[in-house]
């Protein structure tokens, strides 16, 4: 191989390409990759060792995306054999990924070859960590009926220092210890709460169990942790809490007024990482049956308020959830406020339609798990719409129609479809050009330097349209787009 030379993958797909030469040693990588991957090889032609290697693969589709790097180091003609374990080699090579020490002749994993293994090494190995760990992973990839039950059994057994950097085997065994047994799961949520999947397992798992009756281990797991003062999880738990707490008794209006105080007070913090927006509109509408009318007004404002400074901030990571819980409480708004002003309680509507997700990109996975919680829906837009147009005062209707689409642009193609099924006779782009645009402020008058070293005023564009592309110069994506 010679510099920039490439060739074709064993996969006979995957194209790689020389990008150095040091002597014997070529750094390589692959052209034709996935956006989502990226590789770099260090290869020694003369011994054929890859002395470097450096994966990294970024998850796609999920709420939280995750990057994951895997390196391999090599020093060839170092290693001191005196103090080489080779009977440990020995175990540990055929449980390694690559291993197919376990597979039949059809390419599959023969069940009996592991467990003939696993018998004949317990005895020496059974407490060393990267056996009990390589055995639960090979007990978890197998098939068969006795699968799940032969895999839950090893995790049981498997020591959570031994799962302390596995989050998805951590996740697995809270779930079901929480089932059984408060100390236990507590035990594992010791190690399990430092990860992500923690807070998902909260509110998506395990606060289903308080929409059941007669749950005592969960509601002692909950006290438990509510009280905890060593792993600082109490910003996550504390909402929940105290909605269990009150929903035990919801007709006792001392307990509720209780309750309903310590939400009015609660930070940002537990409203944030506890999905405190969630428990606080149960409370509400727990108000709302007791009559607490002026308390469940405060609370659905209070609520709404917060929701709103959670979803304007872009690092907040949640934000989309945020926003569909924000639609939900101007639907409340509405629904509070049709009885005694129908033209205000339209707005709200109107605003509980913008805070929609518009498609696939603005919806965020633990909002089912919300939505089944609070009996809410995930857009409100049609609702809007033909309730707008229902009243009968047509010309009010439409001038709520168009600030609708100044405030919320992207739902312009829907907006569009709607006003052409209804008003068959006009054209919707002579409605958006006097209604809408017409309603538009200019913008203020700038002057930017270009690429080039010239001046642009925005005024040297005036009845043209103009796209402008916000982005930081240092970013390598937007550098690359200003070359061209």
């Amino acid at each position: 191989m010679s510099y920039q030379s490439t060739f074709t993958g064993a996969d006979k797909k995957t194209i790689y390409k020389v990008n150095a030469m040091r002597g014997s040693l070529l750094d390589i990588s692959p052209v034709t990759v996935e956006k989502t991957s990226q590789a770099k090889y260090l290869l020694n032609d003369v011994n054929g060792l890859l002395e470097d290697v450096s994966t990294t693969y970024t998850q796609t589709g999920v709420p939280d995306p995750k990057r994951f790097t895997s390196t391999q180091t090599i020093v060839y003609g170092k290693a001191d054999a005196s103090i080489v374990d080779t009977a440990w080699l020995n175990m540990a090579i055929p449980l390694s990924y690559w291993s197919e020490h376990f597979k039949n002749k059809a390419g599959e994993v023969d069940s009996a070859k592991v467990f003939s293994y696993f018998a004949s090494h317990d005895a020496v190995y059974k407490d060393d960590p990267y056996y009990i760990l390589a055995k639960l992973k090979n007990v978890q990839g197998l098939k068969g009926r006795k699968s799940f039950d032969n895999y839950r059994a090893e995790l049981a057994k498997t020591p959570n220092n031994v799962l302390a950097d596995q989050s998805s085997h951590l996740f697995n065994k809270l779930q079901w210890a929480a089932e059984v047994n408060a100390d236990t799961a507590y035990n594992v949520i010791a190690y399990m709460h430092k990860f992500s999947d923690f807070g998902e397992w909260l509110q998506e798992s395990f606060a289903q169990a308080f929409l059941r009756k007669d749950m005592p281990v969960s509601d002692e797991l909950l006290k438990k942790l509510n009280n905890d003062t060593k792993l600082g999880v109490k910003p996550l738990i504390n909402p929940m809490y105290l909605w269990v707490n009150a929903k035990k008794e919801p007709g006792n209006t001392r307990v509720l007024s209780s309750t309903y105080n310590q939400f009015m007070k609660m930070n940002d913090l537990n409203m944030h990482k506890g999905n405190g927006a969630r428990y606080a509109l149960l409370i509400y509408k727990m108000l709302v049956n007791a009559k607490m009318e002026k308390e469940a007004v405060k609370l659905l404002d209070r609520t709404n308020q917060t929701l709103a400074r959670f979803t304007a901030d872009t690092l907040n990571k949640s934000r989309l959830a945020d926003r569909n819980i924000l639609a939900y409480t101007y639907y409340l708004k509405y629904q509070q406020t049709l009885k005694t002003d129908s033209a205000a309680a339209l707005v709200f509507l109107g605003k509980a339609s913008q805070f929609s997700p518009l498609d696939k990109r603005e919806k965020a996975y633990t909002s089912f798990y919300d939505r089944v919680f609070l009996q809410s829906k995930e857009s409100y837009s049609e609702e809007f719409m033909n309730k707008l147009f229902a009243g009968g005062n047509i010309d009010t209707a439409l001038k709520i129609f168009a600030n609708n689409i100044s405030a919320n642009p992207g739902r312009l193609p829907d907006m569009q479809k709607f006003y052409q099924k209804r008003f068959t006779d006009k054209s919707f782009k002579d409605f958006f050009l006097n209604n809408v645009v017409s309603t538009w402020k200019d913008a203020p008058p700038f002057e930017l330097t270009d690429l080039g070293g010239k001046k642009r005023a925005l005024a040297d564009y005036k009845d043209k349209w103009l796209v402008l592309d916000f982005g930081v110069p240092g970013a390598a994506p937007v550098a690359k787009k200003c070359r061209r």
